[in-house]
């Protein structure tokens, strides 16, 4: 309103006597109003052009970066074929593996009948299953497996992985060869609880001084168990409940 206001009283303002007086402050109003007009067109016109400009400019700044991110990543699989598949694997101090192994006697209990250091033989298959009556096929591929054995397969397995790496830094994953449930075996009855959390809490401790660990917090890091879940998961301290505390 104020504007508007002003804009009348200089325009109008109050009749004049000289005629050719009023009329040149006419033109100069009407000046005036079109510089406004010129400049509020031009002000738009230079908005308009610099917001469309803005728009159009970052889809293709996108997807220039896109296509220079998947030429990269084709790249380096065409060359790599193991890119984003390496796997570290742990060297841990052998009482979390072999030992166990080696003293295979400590994993019989006195109500087995097969003694399990029968199934450590052939990288954890155990023997081969013969038989006059079989046939070819079954005598050279068929093994007496335990159950327990399951992760010393599986470490034998990972060993002859083609796309290992002794770079933890390239690993998109970290194995850790601890065979828990054979360990937890020896343990499981007549012992108390914290015989039975002994080696799942020195493991962790170990690893926590590694760097590999530190990188992601253990975040990368697998282990593959024989045992099921409940065995790892203990509820309360008391003696007579079941499994370690590894959860």
């Amino acid at each position: 309103m104020k504007f508007h206001a002003v804009i009348s009283e200089f325009c109008v303002a109050k009749p004049l006597k000289n005629k050719w007086r009023n009329q040149s402050r006419r033109i100069n109003c009407s000046k005036y109003l079109c510089f406004l007009l010129m400049f509020s067109i031009v002000l738009l016109i230079f908005l308009r052009h610099l917001f469309f400009f803005s728009i159009d400019a970052r889809p293709s700044s996108h997807h220039h970066s896109k296509k220079k991110i998947h030429s990269l990543v084709g790249e380096s699989s065409s060359q790599d074929s193991c890119l984003g598949r390496y796997i570290y694997i742990h060297d841990l101090p052998m009482r979390f593996n072999q030992d166990l192994l080696t003293n295979c006697q400590v994993l019989t209990r006195s109500i087995d009948k097969t003694s399990m250091c029968e199934y450590v033989q052939n990288s954890g298959f155990g023997p081969r299953i013969l038989s006059s009556e079989a046939s070819g096929l079954w005598n050279s591929n068929w093994f007496w497996t335990n159950q327990f054995m399951l992760e010393v397969i599986f470490h034998d397995r990972m060993k002859k992985y083609k796309c290992l790496t002794n770079d933890s830094l390239v690993a998109s994953a970290i194995f850790v060869p601890y065979y828990a449930g054979l360990d937890l075996r020896r343990y499981l009855w007549g012992f108390n609880t914290s015989m039975r959390d002994s080696s799942g809490f020195d493991l962790i401790n170990w690893l926590k001084q590694k760097p590999q660990w530190k990188t992601m917090w253990g975040k990368d890091h697998f282990l593959v168990s024989s045992r099921i879940a409940r065995d790892f998961r203990r509820k309360s301290d008391r003696k007579s409940d079941w499994g370690n505390n590894m959860k």
